[in-house]
């Protein structure tokens, strides 16, 4: 809304921009890059914990220094029973607010020897990488192969031998990048 902390004139740029459905598809799509790596719960748990293994002496200091005592164990499983519970608010917000319709789980399977495929801002060089993305919104794909490979098509949701597709799935959905050997 527009009371504080987002004022119209805070939020009028990001306003203006999501008006223009480029913008508008990248933004939600990198939305979900980031849902589906940076901000997966398990990966913000493993940082909580190296963050607390770090300031657990100073926690002690603290307690010491201030004859405070802080339950510090109950406090990090709070956060990360938070961060274990927010992925679905924030999917279901993302399509209220843009109107969409769901989502979809997409599944790139990928042989990383022979290339690696690019999703939306995504680099997968793993074997598997599986996500969830915003019906309505198309994503776009990009078999990069490696050096003496070549690119041959895309197999699962699309059969095309061109190196970049997009597609605009609204189901569960695999594909895999095909890369050949140069003889």
């Amino acid at each position: 809304g527009p009371d504080w902390p987002n004022p119209p004139w805070s939020t009028f740029l990001l306003r203006s921009l999501i008006e223009n459905q480029g913008f508008r598809e990248q933004f939600i799509n990198r939305f979900a890059d980031e849902l589906n790596t940076r901000f997966l719960p398990d990966r913000i748990e493993t940082h909580f914990d190296n963050l607390a293994s770090v300031i657990q002496q100073e926690m002690v200091l603290h307690e010491a220094r201030w004859n405070a005592w802080v339950n510090w164990s109950t406090e990090i499983q709070e956060m990360k029973d938070w961060v274990n519970n927010r992925q679905t608010p924030i999917k279901t917000h993302i399509a209220n607010r843009f109107g969409l319709l769901g989502s979809y789980n997409l599944t790139v399977n990928n042989n990383p020897t022979a290339g690696i495929v690019e999703l939306n801002s995504l680099t997968i060089d793993e074997t598997s990488f599986s996500g969830d993305y915003f019906t309505g919104i198309p994503i776009t794909l990009t078999a990069i192969p490696a050096e003496g490979y070549v690119f041959s098509k895309w197999t699962g949701a699309s059969n095309s031998t061109n190196a970049q597709i997009q597609l605009e799935p609204d189901t569960t959905t695999t594909i895999e990048a095909v890369f050949t050997a140069v003889p």
